[in-house]
């Protein structure tokens, strides 16, 4: 439709004009004005993604240079039009793009207010000149904090620093930062992934809390700035563990436990009214399923537990971050306890499902299985597997990720008769299934791979051979990289003799020939000579 308003717009219904065009054009006996135009671009800002914005970005100029060729009022862009064009490359993380619209718009600006000075003229254009206002300056921060760029925080800090002089200034009233600007600079900094960042993210918090508590109404946090400088910890959280590394400074969990913890002290302010909701304890509980430091599982409980008692139900992903903090404790200390509170811990999530205040996903399946696959227990890969046929008769979507952790778990035990076996039969019922159409079954390099590592840790006489089979559908079903091809040849040269040679290199002449092809996933690596 709206191209068929172009066309008459243009006087363009000629026939071969309708029929060259891509889209599929309605005929139409009215040309697009503003409206139409910003009922198209907001459309767009509804699908986020680069394409929508760098269609958005295409609509504006068109619309610019219409209007520059006829001085049409009814086409002139408008502030909704560029606030919504701004919105859509803010989706799409197109900084650059969006910055650059804004300092045009300074610009026009600028000139409008010094040739406003000493010409009626320009006093005249008040009507036609669009003003930055807050909402554009909040798009451009947002897309900073979406962008790619190593130096968004620093580029969100100027540009709010920028508002800040406009609006006290009296330059430019509608430029005044708020909540959702420092907010925004907040995630670029939370998001940058450096103790810098975090540490920043924290002090702008401080600065918003102070600003209200002095009258600035507009600076009112809510927990959603609490959470973006609560991520900034997460980001970070279990790269500065080191005892060495943390002897003055405390480790990111425990920088988000003190301000989970001030966060909790804030129910009695009224004028703030900060409560926290699940995902503020979740990101808490996140950094310290990320910490390396001993004892970060016990931590996490502890918080788990309290959650309720403030009125705040633990979700599935707050039972999912303990279960993965138990699984890192567990790679520190191999207490079996752990494992024992893991399976408390999921049996307690089943009840909550049956009364229907959980859900269970695969997610905390996979947890589960894995911390049972890399145990220590002989027993381990039988009850990965209980846990796999639980998902089927639970419903839960199962993968090849819940397959390739019961094979790994088979591969580690593949010492234990009947466990390589086992592994094959996984990965038959893999490929079972991913024929009759469950492609999330499909068996990939990793799921080969395993099997074969499984074969090759068996001392079965005929390893070579089932491994040789497993290579053969393995390269009828996908492309086999180096790691797949190096366990093939880890299991002949570790079961096949000394009159299996001649098979490793052809192996090895086969990876180099792919190589050479331009397969470079594939070429021989220092594992393969050796």
């Amino acid at each position: 439709i709206f191209r068929g308003m172009e066309e008459f717009q243009n006087n363009s219904h000629d026939e071969n004009s309708r029929s060259n065009n891509q889209v599929a054009i309605r005929p139409c006996w009215s040309s697009p004005d503003t409206v139409s135009y910003n009922t198209i671009l907001f459309g767009l800002s509804q699908n986020p993604g680069i394409v929508q914005g760098k269609e958005a970005g295409e609509l504006l100029q068109k619309m610019n240079e219409n209007y520059g060729r006829s001085n049409n009022p009814s086409i002139r862009p408008d502030d909704v039009t560029y606030g919504v064009v701004m919105n859509a490359l803010a989706q799409a993380g197109m900084a650059r793009e969006a910055e650059s619209i804004l300092e045009s718009l300074e610009e026009e600006y600028n000139d409008f207010l010094e040739r406003s000075q000493s010409s009626d003229i320009a006093r005249n254009d008040a009507n036609i000149i669009v003003t930055p206002n807050n909402t554009m300056y909040n798009s451009v921060l947002n897309a900073f904090a979406r962008s790619s760029d190593p130096n968004s925080a620093c580029k969100a800090e100027a540009l709010f620093s920028r508002m800040k002089t406009l609006s006290s200034t009296g330059k430019n009233p509608a430029a005044e930062p708020d909540i959702v600007s420092l907010s925004t600079v907040i995630s670029c900094h939370s998001r940058s992934g450096t103790r810098e960042g975090a540490e920043r993210a924290e002090e702008l918090l401080v600065t918003a809390v102070d600003l209200y508590s002095k009258g600035n109404a507009k600076m009112k946090p809510d927990i959603i700035v609490f959470n973006n400088v609560l991520s900034g910890w997460a980001n970070i959280s279990g790269s500065y563990d080191n005892e060495d590394e943390a002897l003055d400074d405390a480790i990111p969990a425990e920088r988000a436990e003190t301000l989970l913890k001030r966060i909790d002290s804030f129910k009695n302010n009224q004028s703030l009214d900060i409560n926290p909701i699940v995902q503020t304890y979740n990101i808490v509980l996140d950094c310290w399923a990320k910490s390396r430091r001993k004892g970060a599982a016990e931590k996490a409980l502890n918080i788990l537990r309290v959650m309720p008692s403030v009125g705040t139900p633990p979700d599935d992903c707050s039972y999912n971050s303990v279960l993965d903090a138990i699984a890192s404790e567990m790679s520190r200390d191999a207490d079996p306890s752990w494992i024992e509170r893991a399976e408390e811990l999921f049996e307690e999530m089943k009840r909550l499902r049956s009364a229907g205040k959980l859900t269970i996903k695969n997610i905390t399946f996979h947890i589960i299985m894995n911390l049972y696959a890399k145990s220590s227990r002989i027993d381990g890969a039988r009850k990965a597997e209980d846990l796999l046929r639980g998902m089927e008769s639970d419903g839960v979507c199962v993968s090849d990720m819940t397959y390739n952790i019961c094979i790994d778990a088979c591969a580690r035990r593949a010492f234990h008769r009947g466990n390589s076996k086992k592994a094959e039969h996984f990965l038959e019922e893999m490929i079972s299934l991913s024929e009759k159409g469950n492609l999330h079954c499909s068996p990939k390099n990793h799921s080969f791979s395993s099997v074969i590592n499984a074969l090759a840790k068996s001392g079965d006489s005929d390893a070579v051979e089932r491994a040789e089979k497993i290579m053969e559908k393995a390269e009828e079903m996908i492309s086999p990289n180096s790691i797949l091809y190096n366990s093939y040849l880890d299991c002949i040269v570790k079961n096949g003799g000394n009159g299996q040679t001649h098979k490793a290199e052809s192996v090895l002449r086969k990876m180099i020939s792919m190589r050479q092809s331009g397969r470079h996933d594939a070429q021989p690596t220092a594992f393969t000579y050796r």
